[in-house]
């Protein structure tokens, strides 16, 4: 990874303004507007002090992949190249949130399925897991992967150590 990382932080319909004043205070460049959300770059240093500081971010995320999106498969492909091992244990457990329409995924439930099926196959394929170890549950993990589709592209990011109630 290099040191520049694109960031998302989210809020409240309304006050991306205010969020976007307060992230540059912080060290967030290149801030831009958003409907409930502010995105800029910044080092991950920048990152953990939005995640500390910040009165007004209800998350930061980290974006750590980005990718175009024709249909399902290359969804499924796009998630599958990050190396997620890098991220997550293999014993650990995670929850996908997925939003957004277009290229041919209009069902949220679809689209998380989809990418949690190639964040489980890419953690498979790095380590001694097995079907059986993939539990699905909805009770909550203590890590929720935030992930979109908008038009022709989608991403993935990894969520900020902690979230506001």
């Amino acid at each position: 990874m290099t040191d520049r990382h694109e960031l998302i932080l989210t809020c409240p319909k309304g006050l991306e303004g205010l969020l976007l004043e307060e992230a540059t205070a912080l060290g967030l460049e290149e801030g831009r507007e958003q409907t409930s959300a502010v995105r800029g770059y910044g080092a991950l240093e920048v990152g953990y002090r939005l995640c500390l500081w910040s009165r007004l971010a209800n998350r930061v995320l980290l974006v750590i992949s980005r990718f175009p999106t024709v249909d399902a498969e290359t969804l499924y492909q796009g998630v599958h190249a990050v190396d997620w091992a890098e991220h997550l244990l293999p014993s650990g457990s995670l929850a996908v949130e997925f939003s957004g329409r277009g290229s041919g995924i209009d069902n949220t439930h679809f689209g998380a399925l989809k990418v949690k099926d190639a964040i489980v196959d890419r953690l498979r394929s790095a380590s001694t897991l097995t079907k059986k170890n993939v539990r699905l549950t909805r009770m909550g993990p203590p890590i929720v992967m935030p992930n979109w589709c908008c038009r022709s592209s989608s991403g993935s990011a990894l969520p900020s150590p902690s979230r506001s109630a």
